[in-house]
């Protein structure tokens, strides 16, 4: 059996004929004649072949060894790639073999959405197959100090509230040419995955913020539980943060930031203090760009209204429920005729705020 090296090459060889033989009929106008449509099946016959030995030395890789996990990683992103053009595509999960497409991307789209929403991120992550019953205290309660022998009481969950989080279908599907995956396999699964994790991303932080409980949404979210702080008008003012910042247990403000819509955040940077000094600070963090106001570390959001501002320790406050990892199926055949690939991306998740001492809302009062 040749190498690996040997066979990406030959695939990468047969893609580009039949890419040249798509693109010669195209600029022609006109179908493949008898002789070429022979030829052309021929290299595909051929690629999927080859595809096929590919996936067999990735999987033996796999289980071998976990070096090299960048290489590996592109590789078999664009052996998935070239498997879907060919309509040759097979499970490359090692472990469960429980998914249509290579383990690696469903990881990949989970990775890409904690790095596009620090909320997802940073809320605490249960799997659970089934609904999960989870038990909310509403007020803080302590342990007792006692005699030697003085008898413990036991106390009731009266003051307990409990919150039942379910199966809830979050899904996406992009469309993508196969002319996109065969002239660049590599960079389009990425741009697919990114796309596929934005989307996710962008309603699983929305819904975290916003759910309510209704038909459609999550179970209540942030703005349905967290203790509101009352501010005047409908501006913001230094005071009106600092008010939110003070009411919140210190405890949780170390891990704490403010999340704000753009509009909000525009507000704040125009802040100034009694010399003309902005109370924005502004840092880098790695490569990323981090501003502050006093101490607390401001997250931009646009699942938030202009009428609210929240302060939270997301950690502490947000309980997301999740059945399984993203999975992602191909739709191989439903948009063979226009020369395209379904991708859908879906999961089964909930979410609810189990802390409410860890968060709060700035908020005009009427």
């Amino acid at each position: 059996m040749a190498n690996k090296k040997e066979l990406m090459e030959k695939r990468l060889e047969l893609q580009e004929q039949m890419q040249s033989m798509l693109d010669k009929v195209e600029t022609e106008t006109r179908d493949f004649s008898e002789q070429e449509n022979s030829q052309y099946l021929t290299l595909e016959t051929e690629l999927r072949a080859v595809i096929e030995q590919i996936n067999d030395t990735s999987e033996k890789n796999l289980k071998e060894t976990k070096g090299e996990d960048k290489m590996e990683k592109r590789e078999l992103l664009e052996n998935f790639a070239a498997g879907l053009v060919v309509g040759e595509v097979r499970n490359m999960d090692t472990i469960t073999q429980a998914n249509a497409v290579p383990s690696v991307i469903s990881a990949d789209v989970v990775k890409k959405m904690e790095e596009i929403s620090s909320v997802f991120n940073e809320a605490k992550k249960v799997v659970a197959p089934g609904e999960l019953s989870i038990l909310i205290e509403k007020e803080l309660t302590k342990a007792k100090v006692l005699g030697e022998t003085e008898e413990i009481i036991g106390e009731d969950l009266s003051g307990f509230e409990k919150c039942v989080l379910k199966n809830r279908r979050v899904g996406t599907m992009l469309v993508v040419s196969k002319t996109l995956l065969m002239n660049s396999p590599s960079l389009g699964m990425e741009y697919l995955n990114a796309q596929l994790a934005a989307r996710l991303a962008r309603t699983l932080e929305h819904e975290i913020f916003n759910g309510d409980a209704t038909e459609g949404h999550f179970s209540k979210g942030i703005l349905a539980l967290a203790p509101v702080v009352a501010k005047a008008g409908t501006g913001i003012a230094i005071t009106d943060l600092s008010k939110l910042i003070t009411d919140i247990n210190p405890v949780f403000l170390p891990k704490a930031k403010l999340y704000m819509n753009r509009a909000n955040f525009s507000m704040v940077a125009q802040l100034m203090d009694g010399t003309g000094r902005p109370y924005l600070t502004h840092d880098v963090i790695g490569q990323s760009p981090m501003y502050r106001v006093l101490g607390i570390s401001i997250e931009i959001t646009e699942a938030l209204t202009d009428e609210v501002v929240v302060l939270g320790n997301i950690g502490e406050a947000v309980t997301v429920k999740m059945v399984q990892d993203i999975t992602v199926t191909p739709l191989l055949e439903k948009y063979a005729a226009s020369g395209q690939i379904g991708i859908i991306a879906e999961t089964y998740c909930d979410a609810t705020v189990v802390n409410t001492q860890a968060i709060r809302i700035l908020k005009a009062v009427v």
